[in-house]
């Protein structure tokens, strides 16, 4: 795995796996000579590449932040060093290094068997140029099996217009607590590739409609995840009925279910069970 990170955020990356078995620390300084050149020389690189750590080190790989007065990784430098590390599968970067540049290449490049690209969206670090539609479906058709995650914190509406289309790949979706409601609620339109969908929130109205649309729109989605969301009993378990066959995961709180005439709490639960052919319960959230 190589994860990417920009300046804005924080100055070091971990990551604490043990399927790492190596270590490796990255740095670029500022030598006062430009930053016109595509070579990794001024990259600080111990040999070999990725030499075996010592064993207190042997779960950590780390990625220090670019030096604020070079220019931001290209997809040229990105790919070089994903080249230089023959066992990668895990790409995770900030929503602000994508670019046509960079998934032109990795749909151009054979080398490369990327099982899982990671990307973590922020207001603060957004793309200057968008991906073109063309692009993203050069890339979705050369890695067919990609687990595509998107883990956003946009706010604006209009941050989503290009990032959920249809000919982008997304399997994972994670929104977080500010995401605009209009566009969680167009998920099942946008997104017929979505395995996993978490909503950190949702409102002010009820979510019965978006997750109709989305069980409906959504073919392979296998795992749903809410937070501060409210449905009813009864939208909850015509959602569930809709995709019951393909649902692996679903976690949602006691507190996020509106009770009417028809379901309560303990028949929900009873239902769901049924429908599910495995015991289901919401997650029970204390009163103190």
């Amino acid at each position: 795995m190589v994860a990417l990170i920009n300046e804005n955020q924080a100055k070091f990356f971990d990551v604490d796996s043990d399927r790492f078995s190596s270590a490796l620390a990255v740095t670029e300084e500022d030598t006062g000579g430009g930053t016109e050149s595509d070579q990794f020389t001024e990259l600080c690189l111990d040999e070999p590449f990725l030499a075996i750590s010592t064993p207190d080190e042997s779960k950590t790989l780390r990625l220090s932040q670019f030096n604020k007065q070079t220019s931001r990784l290209s997809a040229k430098r990105i790919l070089k060093l994903m080249n230089r590390c023959e066992s990668i599968r895990e790409l995770s970067l900030s929503f602000s290094l994508l670019s046509d540049e960079l998934l032109r290449a990795l749909s151009s490049d054979e080398t490369l068997r990327l099982e899982t690209m990671r990307v973590e969206a922020h207001p603060e670090a957004k793309p200057t140029v968008n991906v073109s539609s063309e692009t993203w479906s050069n890339f979705a058709n050369h890695l067919p099996d990609l687990n595509f995650v998107l883990l956003s914190y946009l706010t604006e509406a209009t941050d989503y217009e290009s990032l959920l289309a249809p000919h982008v790949p997304l399997t994972h979706l994670y929104f977080g607590e500010n995401a605009p409601s209009s566009v969680i609620a167009t998920v099942g339109e946008r997104c017929p590739r979505l395995i996993e969908l978490v909503v950190g929130a949702y409102g002010p109205e009820t979510m019965d409609e978006t997750l109709f649309t989305a069980a409906r729109g959504c073919p392979k989605l296998a795992a749903v995840g809410l937070g501060d969301c409210e449905l009813t009993c009864s939208g909850f378990i015509k959602f569930v009925s809709i995709c019951c066959e393909r649902l692996q995961v679903l976690c949602i709180s006691d507190t996020s279910l509106i009770e009417d005439s028809e379901y309560d709490i303990a028949i929900v639960s009873t239902k769901v069970s049924e429908l599910l052919g495995k015991s289901w319960e919401p997650n029970y959230v204390p009163y103190w």
